[in-house]
């Protein structure tokens, strides 16, 4: 399977798909060894662990540049490759705390002691995207390791070269090399994997998930989605302009928009319209892509060429529909063979435009006025799984507006939450584990319920 640099164009990698007899060959290893990884120590797995990091740390620069070629951006590699070598440490810090004690609960039998443990899936399948592929990658990887289980990792078809890296990073560490794996392919390996895993972890679009669950459907494995979504900014007349404007642009074309994250589209009150439009179109056209110099700019470029068709499908709708492009393009350019994308701001968008119901990926910004936030029709429309941030003068103002919107992750006069990587946090073993429960009688007397 050959794989196209998103710089130039060209196909100057491969990779090689397992076929499924031995992705099966392969899982079965990794079930096997997953027995002794789990009745180790947990100090022995995050000694293992930050053994890895240190390889890692040696070899950042190898990291840096294969990841690179992957996505054709730099700036946004360096923070990824930061954020990997970090959160080892962090998730490391963070299992101690988590599995120190067996959880002790009360039983609905007084004469019951309950007791909690936990016992880990035996190989998490991950799939992921090519967005952030490295940050994807590892964000499970890492937690499921420490949690006792085996893992194996299938990295997006079009961005393979960082996992090279990362496989030669653990070759000199037995104990890792047996418990963690990385498998190329596209969605046929993906369907093998929810066959043979016994839980997948997926990053990507809703219509491949869909596929996933149906395979799942069938043998009953569990499947985490983290799915894409529509993600929308709401300005009030109170608002900083310069501080909304800033956040703003920065929430959609950081990554040149191909984050599931992204702000996709901005509400801002009328009575601030012209002066928000007119700071955001000036920031918005001083950003520059990374081209020719990768080290150099802001945006690069869109990493999937079917990706390209959309946007620009999405931006014919919206022109033939009656928007008007005040920065940015009518679609997007090619330079050197890559293809990248402008900040592209819009107006006179309506309802029926496809950029307000489809996901851009990319650095598209709609902007839609509003007298009252009760107008923001699409507020409704919000799946509970999307963000929306706010900017206004107060924060009871904005909390006022937020209890009226029904989403996992909100923020106020930032884009924090809406950015790039969400955080390590203790929550995210109990994915990887199933709970054991022991119920234990300590009484010495007969109970009046036996016959």
């Amino acid at each position: 399977m050959n794989v196209r640099n998103p710089r130039t164009g060209e196909f100057d990698y491969e990779i090689f798909p397992l076929s499924l007899e031995e992705l099966e060959s392969k899982i079965y290893e990794l079930r096997q060894a997953q027995d002794e990884w789990q009745n180790q120590t947990l100090d022995f797995r995050i000694e293992t662990l930050r053994a890895w990091k240190n390889t890692l740390e040696e070899q950042k620069e190898l990291l840096i540049e294969a990841l690179t070629i992957d996505t054709g951006r730099n700036l946004e590699t360096q923070i990824e490759v930061d954020f990997l070598l970090n959160s080892i440490d962090q998730w490391c810090d963070l299992a101690k705390i988590f599995f120190e004690k067996p959880v002790l609960g009360v039983s609905s039998i007084t004469s019951l002691n309950k007791e909690v443990q936990f016992v880990p899936y035996r190989v998490i399948g991950i799939v992921s995207p090519s967005t952030f592929p490295l940050f994807y990658a590892v964000l499970d990887t890492i937690p499921a390791l420490l949690s006792g289980c085996s893992v194996i990792v299938k990295p997006s078809e079009l961005t393979p070269r960082f996992t090279e890296v990362l496989i030669n990073s653990f070759a000199e560490l037995p104990q890792m090399i047996e418990v963690l794996s990385f498998t190329h392919g596209d969605a046929e390996t993906v369907i093998g994997l929810t066959k043979l895993c016994d839980k997948i972890c997926f990053t990507g679009a809703k219509n491949s998930a869909k596929d996933i669950l149906n395979v799942a459907n069938e043998s009953l494995n569990p499947v985490d989605l983290e799915l894409g979504g529509k993600n929308i900014a709401i300005v009030t007349e109170s608002a900083e302009i310069e501080r909304a404007t800033s956040a703003i642009v920065w929430g959609c074309a950081f990554n040149a928009g191909q984050s599931c994250n992204s702000i996709e589209s901005i509400y801002v009150h009328r009575n601030i319209y012209h002066q928000f439009l007119s700071r955001l179109v000036g920031k918005a056209n001083l950003l520059e892509y990374t081209f020719p110099n990768v080290e150099n700019g802001q945006i690069g470029p869109i990493i999937a060429e079917k990706q390209v068709e959309k946007i620009n499908e999405l931006l014919a709708d919206a022109i033939n529909k009656g928007a008007i492009i005040k920065a940015g393009g009518r679609e997007c350019e090619i330079l050197g063979g890559g293809n990248y994308c402008r900040p592209t701001v819009l107006i006179n968008v309506t309802p029926s435009m496809k950029l307000l119901k489809e996901e851009h990926l990319a650095p598209l910004l709609p902007v839609i006025t509003f007298f009252n936030a009760d107008e923001i029709a699409q507020v409704n429309e919000l799946s509970f799984e999307d963000s929306v941030a706010i900017f206004a003068g107060s924060n009871d103002e904005a909390l006022q507006i937020s209890e009226k919107i029904n989403v996992k992750r909100l923020t106020i006069n930032d884009i924090a939450i809406n950015s790039l990587l969400p955080e390590v946090n203790a929550e995210r073993f109990n994915k990887f584990l199933k709970q054991k429960t022991l119920l234990i009688n300590n009484q010495q007397e007969k109970s009046n319920w036996w016959y």
